[in-house]
């Protein structure tokens, strides 16, 4: 979008001529000249409008040894960034900042601030259904807030009820593409105009995904029993548990449900199928805190480091591994409930291209299931993608 706005006439070298920016391509050298052929005409229609570039450019080859892109991330962000800014770099021969000793973690690494989680001051129950009408309503805000901007229904979501799943290609091929019908669900009044739909086709769907019961469960599996027995009792969350740090450092804030249960917030609001980013191994080695513990902080540690981009590719990257996985593999990481909403992000809506023309109460949409296996045979599916799959008409 950004590209299609600049492509149009524009004065040169009077558009942008205070703007200075970076600019990290992303490709493969297989594809030859057309290797990160994107990222290249984007740079230079913005010199062209007057921009300038703040350092050289960077190209991320997918085929690079040793972790792919993100070798020559942490490179081009040592070698030609950072310097740009004045920052000053390590000159090792790993390319990134040296491993903090493992005697030093505990005092040089503060433990994050927990989110202030509170059980619902009324006799727990042993069973919460999540599926309940009224209780669904907990989520409304936060589905809400996730919601993007638009120009149709200033961020509010619609209700949808599936009307038709339809497998598109022959069952004997590879890719499971599939025909989506969406019918949004009325409310008493029908003739609110916010409950219409105004589209054409070519404008994109967003659907806000939930995470499937078995994949929920296997990740209560792997947490600790004082957590995994408080899966369904209400919960209520305190303002503190909105405040978290974000990838940059600086505290945003994420809207989680006031109340809720825990594997209602799994199912509905958790992204526990995303990958852990370094800066999440990180934090989860803060949790590893006993003296029998220091082989898995330490590994963790080494996963996060800029020297151990490779590691970072070849463990979560490459085989797909969820938090769930890293839980399991990291057996020492003692979570509590309060870490779980400090540490795993929100879920994030997915876009789709309608496919249909423009209609008041439907959608359809062409959606091809994403799911594969990685190079050590596991098994992986996309999560909206698959979500919609398996929904059956009338959900």
């Amino acid at each position: 979008i950004m590209y299609s706005r600049l492509s149009k006439s524009l004065p040169r070298n009077l558009y942008l001529p205070h703007v200075r920016f970076a600019l990290y391509c992303l490709g493969d050298r297989a594809y030859g000249d057309q290797f990160c052929a994107a990222g290249r005409k984007l740079g230079a229609r913005l010199v062209q409008l007057g921009a300038t570039p703040l350092c050289e450019v960077g190209y991320g080859d997918d085929g690079t040894p040793n972790g792919g892109v993100f070798f020559d991330l942490d490179v081009w962000l040592q070698e030609s960034l950072l310097p740009a800014f004045g920052t000053s770099t390590n000159n090792n021969n790993n390319k990134g900042p040296s491993p903090i000793p493992i005697d030093q973690q505990t005092s040089s690494l503060p433990l994050p601030t927990a989110a202030a989680i509170l059980m619902h001051n009324v006799t727990p129950r042993t069973e919460c259904d999540d599926d309940d009408k009224m209780k669904m309503e907990w989520y409304d805000d936060f589905f809400d807030t996730q919601a993007p901007q638009t120009a149709y229904q200033n961020g509010k979501t619609f209700k949808g009820s599936i009307v038709e799943n339809m497998r598109l290609t022959n069952p004997l091929w590879e890719q499971n593409t599939r025909h989506i019908g969406i019918r949004i669900v009325q409310t008493n009044d029908p003739s609110n105009d916010e409950q219409q739909l105004l589209y054409q086709a070519g404008d994109i769907c967003t659907i806000l995904p939930c995470n499937s019961k078995e994949s929920v469960d296997a990740l209560l599996l792997v947490l600790p029993d004082s957590i995994r027995n408080m899966a369904n009792r209400v919960l209520d969350i305190t303002a503190a548990s909105n405040a978290v740090k974000n990838k940059g450092g600086v505290v945003e804030s994420i809207p989680w449900p006031k109340q809720c249960t825990l594997r209602g917030w799994f199912t509905y609001c958790a992204d526990i199928g995303g990958l852990p980013e370094r800066e999440d191994l990180r934090e989860l080695s803060h949790y590893c805190p006993r003296e029998d513990t220091t082989e898995q902080r330490g590994k963790l540690l080494s996963l996060s480091e800029t020297s151990g981009s490779a590691l970072y590719a070849d463990y979560i990257l490459r085989e797909k591994r969820s938090w769930r996985d890293v839980l399991f593999d990291f057996s020492a990481i003692a979570l509590t409930i309060e870490s779980l909403f400090q540490l795993i992000p929100p879920l994030r809506p997915r876009h789709f291209s309608i496919a249909s023309a423009s209609s008041a109460d439907t959608i359809e949409l062409c959606v091809a299931v994403v799911e594969g296996t990685t190079p050590l045979g596991r098994q992986y599916q996309g999560l909206c993608s698959s979500y919609l799959a398996g929904c059956a008409e009338g959900d």
